[in-house]
């Protein structure tokens, strides 16, 4: 009896990360999108697309987690070229990816 409540427990907490991940890669692309730079905008789009991919099997894990860290080191470079209010922006949205996506995400797959 106490196994089958310690894999009900587990199950639950599962359940309750997943719902958490799948929030957070909504509301990075949704943030993405409305964002008011770009080029967040078109990460944002390029991402989900990458998203897509993987969900259909179109791209392995290994690469999609290669196309987010290039997107990682773009956003970087780009970075350097933009005013403050283009960095603040670029930043966020990079450490939304890397919570949400490459951190996140990955504990499901």
């Amino acid at each position: 009896m106490e196994q089958q409540q310690f894999e009900l427990f587990y199950d639950q907490i599962a359940e309750q990360a997943k719902q958490e991940g799948k929030a957070q890669v909504k509301d990075l692309l949704d943030d993405a999108k409305s964002d008011g730079l770009e080029f967040v905008q078109q990460q944002g789009e390029l991402l989900q697309k990458y998203l897509f991919q993987l969900a259909l099997g179109e791209i392995t894990r290994d690469e999609f987690k290669s196309y987010a860290q290039d997107m990682k080191t773009l956003a970087m470079m780009e970075m350097q070229r933009q005013g403050v209010a283009g960095q603040a922006s670029i930043q966020r949205f990079v450490a939304k990816m890397s919570e949400a996506v490459l951190v996140g995400l990955f504990r499901f797959l």
